[in-house]
């Protein structure tokens, strides 16, 4: 059988979760609500930039109603 590229495996994963109901889905991945890791250096043109994310632990909103409302606003007529 041959191996799946990561982009296969996402996909697969993310066709899983979209057939979820959200609270399935808060259950499954718990540790998705407040992204941990995601600061990062990056050099460009000799110049180095450092990003330093913080995540508001009492938000209302997760990443994943975030990215959704900016997708359908720029679908958006």
């Amino acid at each position: 059988m041959p191996e799946k590229t990561l982009r296969q495996v996402l996909d697969e994963t993310m066709d899983w979760l979209s057939n979820l109901p959200e609270d399935e889905i808060r259950y499954h991945l718990p540790e998705q609500r407040y992204p941990r890791g995601v600061d990062f250096r990056w050099t460009i043109g000799g110049t180095e930039y450092t990003v330093v994310s913080h995540f508001n632990q009492n938000a209302g909103d997760d990443i994943f109603h975030k990215v959704q409302r900016l997708m359908e606003s720029e679908a958006a007529p």
